[in-house]
C-alpha cells in the first residue's frame, strides 16, 4: 500500500505498470531497500518503545504517590482520633469547699477537706480531726454542711459531720441508739439516735464508702 501511494505520487501523470512492478514491488524486497529502511525503522521502534516505557513508569509513579498520600492521610486521621482519646479532660472547678485553714498549738495548716475524718464542736470551738491531729477552724458546722460536698460529708448529728471515707462501720448500742465507728488512728465512736440512722444508711448506700453493718454486735456501757 505504501509503495503504491509512492508510485502514484512520484510518477504522476506518467503511470506505467512495468515501472510500478519492477521498481515499487520487486525492488522493495532487494537488500539495498532493506538496509535503506532498516535503521530508520529500528530508530522509530526504539524511540516508540522507550516513550511507552516512560509513560508506564510515570503512570505507576503517579499511582504509587497517590496511594502513599492516601495512606498517610488515613494514618494521620487515625493518629488524631487516637490522640483525642488521651487528651486530658478539662478540670472543672468544684463548687464545693475543697480546702480549709486550721491551727493548733504548733501553728497553722492549710489542708484538703477530704483529709478530715470528721468535724465537731467542743465548748463553742469548731475542730477538724485529721491524721496529723486536731485543728481548730473558723467555720461553723452549719457553714460546713452548706459548703461541703454532700456526697462526701454527712451531718450525722448536731455536733458531728463525718467523711464517708472515714466511716468504718456501725452497730446497735442500746435504747434505740447506734454507735458509728470512725477509723481515726486512735479510733473514735459517735453515738447516733435511731431517727438519724435511717437517713445516714440511705446516704451510705448512695455511694461506696468503706463501711460495714453490725446490728448483731451489741455493745454495753
Amino acid at each position: 500500500m505504501t509503495q503504491t501511494i509512492r508510485f502514484l505520487l512520484a510518477r504522476f501523470p506518467d503511470y506505467s505498470i512495468g515501472d510500478y512492478w519492477n521498481q515499487y514491488i520487486v525492488d522493495t524486497y532487494a537488500w539495498s531497500v532493506y538496509f535503506t529502511y532498516l535503521f530508520p525503522v529500528i530508530l522509530i521502534g526504539y524511540t516508540a518503545l522507550n516513550i511507552s516505557l516512560l509513560q508506564d513508569f510515570l503512570q505507576q509513579r503517579r499511582e504509587a504517590q497517590e496511594t502513599a498520600e492516601a495512606e498517610a492521610a488515613k494514618a494521620a486521621q487515625e493518629a488524631l482520633a487516637l490522640s483525642a482519646t488521651f487528651l486530658p479532660k478539662p478540670i472543672v472547678p468544684s463548687s464545693f469547699l475543697t480546702y480549709l485553714k486550721g491551727k493548733n498549738l504548733l501553728g497553722e495548716l492549710d489542708f484538703p477537706v477530704n483529709d478530715v475524718y470528721y468535724f465537731t464542736i467542743e465548748e463553742r470551738f469548731y475542730y477538724a480531726e485529721l491524721a496529723k491531729g486536731r485543728y481548730m477552724i473558723s467555720k461553723t458546722l452549719n457553714e460546713l454542711e452548706a459548703e461541703l460536698d454532700p456526697s462526701q460529708f454527712f451531718r450525722i448529728k448536731r455536733d458531728y459531720i463525718v467523711n464517708r471515707q472515714a466511716v468504718l462501720n456501725y452497730a446497735y448500742w442500746e435504747n434505740g441508739k447506734y454507735i458509728v465507728r470512725v477509723n481515726t488512728p486512735e479510733g473514735h465512736d459517735i453515738i447516733v439516735p435511731r431517727a438519724r440512722m435511717q437517713e445516714f444508711r440511705e446516704w451510705l448506700q448512695g455511694g461506696q464508702g468503706p463501711y460495714a453493718t453490725s446490728d448483731s454486735f451489741m455493745l454495753a456501757t
